[in-house]
């Protein structure tokens, strides 16, 4: 077990992000949180059902006011705060998330948007001439035109698909998905909950076409943290990002990665720094002195 005392004296102030990766692997009943330099105001989420919006609700479960008294805390010991505080604190949030998301803290990272997260995927993936890429009409919009530049720059194709509207439930997606999506393609991207559309896509069954024909998918969720329950081991996506400061609440700035285990020896990080080499989450978990402020 890792105590306080002997986390204090970890050599964060160098970076050496194995630390991290050995922080993130400790299992939880020997894992022992860092302390905040204030108090934060605890809430039995379990009883959200008896919560009255209002003061109550405010005070309880909408904790930007800390965000205030944390810029506080860093600028009176910046040093401190980036050379001894900020990691094990980026380790709690992860171990944190990954119970509310539904998988092991060693697949997500923390990153700062969801655009951040979908341009690392697809960066990450050798795309040659002629391989295709899959997305729906209803995929966001500067998820477009990341995928036309990146088949611009590599000769790959980029298939689109027209969905209908009005939607008459969530057979007509599966039915287009599997109508029109072929074995082989590189990638197929899916938005959870498009942004411009009012509607929600079957992630579940799409993911299982994907699957059947052997096709790795990226899921755009970056309405859903906060919007509609997840549990990432039972969607079974291949890559799944989220936005926490839209329907979580979260301070701008916020977002997460889900990558499966067998893919991250070659998802990395857009921002190669300190962490590199030394596992999954280090390297995603610093990216330059802005981080965490």
């Amino acid at each position: 077990m890792l105590s306080l005392h002997m986390a204090a004296k970890r050599d964060f102030g160098s970076f050496h992000s194995s630390n991290v990766q050995e922080l993130i692997n400790i299992p939880e009943k020997d894992y022992i949180p860092p302390l905040f330099p204030f108090e934060i105001p605890e809430y039995d989420f379990g009883s959200l059902d008896s919560l009255q919006f209002g003061k109550e609700c405010r005070e309880k479960c909408f904790m930007l006011e800390c965000v205030k008294l944390s810029g506080k805390d860093i600028e009176r010991q910046p040093l401190r705060f980036f050379d001894r505080e900020l990691l094990p604190h980026l380790v709690y949030v992860t171990r944190s998330l990954s119970k509310f998301i539904g998988c092991d803290a060693q697949d997500v990272v923390l990153v700062t948007n969801a655009t951040t997260a979908i341009n690392t995927v697809v960066r990450s993936i050798k795309l040659k001439e002629n391989d295709c890429i899959y997305i729906l009409n209803v995929t966001y919009g500067a998820v477009k035109k990341l995928l036309r530049q990146v088949c611009t720059e590599t000769g790959a194709v980029l298939q689109e698909e027209k969905v209908e509207f009005p939607v008459t439930g969530k057979q007509q997606i599966i039915s287009l998905v599997k109508s029109t999506l072929k074995s082989g393609t590189k990638l197929a991207v899916f938005d959870h909950i498009p942004s411009n559309s009012p509607l929600i896509l079957p992630i579940k069954e799409i993911i299982q076409v994907c699957h059947e024909r052997n096709v790795p998918v990226l899921i755009d969720g970056a309405h859903a943290l906060g919007s509609v329950p997840l549990n990432l081991r039972s969607l079974d996506a291949d890559y799944y990002v989220s936005n926490a400061h839209k329907w979580f609440c979260c301070p701008k700035g916020a977002a997460f990665l889900y990558v499966r285990k067998d893919l991250q020896k070659n998802t990395r990080p857009l921002v190669i720094s300190h962490g590199f080499g030394s596992g999954f989450n280090s390297e995603f978990i610093w990216a330059g002195a802005s981080e965490g402020c």
